[in-house]
């Protein structure tokens, strides 16, 4: 059971101790993703965790299959080298998951 809505970060180093500067426990992943990312989350401490990109891509399959559950709530972050298409998609395949639909479908001429 969550007892708190605490947050957490995990990414590489640099974008790490900047959400710490902003009092969020922050956790660096880059060495051992899998490892880091099952010990935030089995904690339940938080129930909102930050990932970067990067964190997200190496955990694949496994972090969608977290991200299905109610909490915590995973919010994909751009990593040092910036947003790529990985966490729109993983965002359409949530969204499509929970209201059966793509919301995000562009428009004509878009």
């Amino acid at each position: 059971m969550y007892n708190n809505m605490n947050m957490a970060c995990i990414a590489s180093k640099d974008i790490s101790l900047l959400f710490k500067a902003f009092g969020i426990a922050s956790y660096i992943g880059e060495d051992e993703p899998e490892k880091v990312f099952f010990e935030v989350v089995n904690s339940k401490k938080y129930g909102v965790i930050f990932i970067s990109e990067d964190i997200a891509q190496m955990l694949g399959k496994r972090l969608s299959e977290v991200m299905e559950e109610y909490l915590p709530v995973i919010i994909i972050i751009p990593d040092r080298t910036g947003s790529t298409i990985f966490s729109e998609k993983l965002l359409k395949e949530n969204m499509e998951r929970a209201i059966g639909t793509d919301a995000l479908l562009k428009r004509e001429g878009e």
